[in-house]
């Protein structure tokens, strides 16, 4: 039996930083300015709800994340956006996949990555809500306001 290697997977935030700072950290104003695109071309685009946005991993995967603004010589010249931290969302089902209690930006602040540590085996499937934390800048990254997002991670069957 051959094993093959897990695909390692990316996933890229796209804020409308001019549209999003200063507002609640609240889904009816999240949802509309910001979008989750996977390296296979799914997403959650603005205004979807990005609880629903899910990508597949497997055992062993290794998870990038990173953020960009949606733009950069426009509206959002003159914000910095940035990955606080990745969590995963407490619930009863799943444990956390990456074994940490969080996974943090090391020196570039618009990204972020994790390898899957804990999975199915056996072929069931699990699923995993989780927390993406960025923050916002409109003043060259003296202060930000952050803002929550919880979309999934789903344990790819083994077949």
């Amino acid at each position: 039996m051959c094993a093959t290697k897990p695909k390692n997977r990316t996933i890229k935030l796209i804020v409308k930083a001019s549209e999003l700072y200063g507002d609640p950290p609240i889904d009816m104003f999240i949802d509309p300015n910001t979008a989750l695109i996977d390296d296979e071309g799914f997403g959650s685009m603005f205004g979807q709800n990005n609880r629903n946005f899910k990508t597949e991993v497997e055992l062993g995967s290794k998870v990038t994340w990173t953020i960009e603004t949606a733009e950069p010589k426009g509206a959002d010249k003159n914000y910095d956006v940035i990955l606080s931290a990745i969590t995963p969302k407490p619930n009863s089902k799943t444990q956390n996949l990456f074994g940490k209690p969080e996974l943090k930006p090391g020196k570039n602040k618009k990204q972020i990555e994790g390898t899957v540590v804990f999975g199915s085996l056996t072929g069931d499937s699990e699923e995993e809500v989780y927390n993406i934390y960025f923050g916002i800048s409109n003043n060259k990254g003296k202060s930000y306001d952050y803002f929550p997002l919880d979309p999934k991670l789903q344990m790819r069957r083994n077949v």
